[in-house]
């Protein structure tokens, strides 16, 4: 029963990987062309204007 139900998060995790390379590699690309934006500066600039009009 357990091996049934293992693919389904497998995937999803999988798919999470993705993204996070696909996000590491633009943070990456943009601090190295820019060289003085630092990623996390980006990702909480990001936040912020994403939770700011749902508020």
């Amino acid at each position: 029963m357990k091996n049934t139900f293992k693919p389904y998060p497998q995937t999803i995790k999988q798919t999470d990987y993705l993204s996070c390379d696909i996000l590491s590699d633009l943070c990456s690309g943009l601090s190295g062309g820019l060289g003085v934006v630092p990623s996390s500066g980006i990702h909480t600039s990001y936040i912020h204007s994403y939770r700011l009009p749902h508020l």
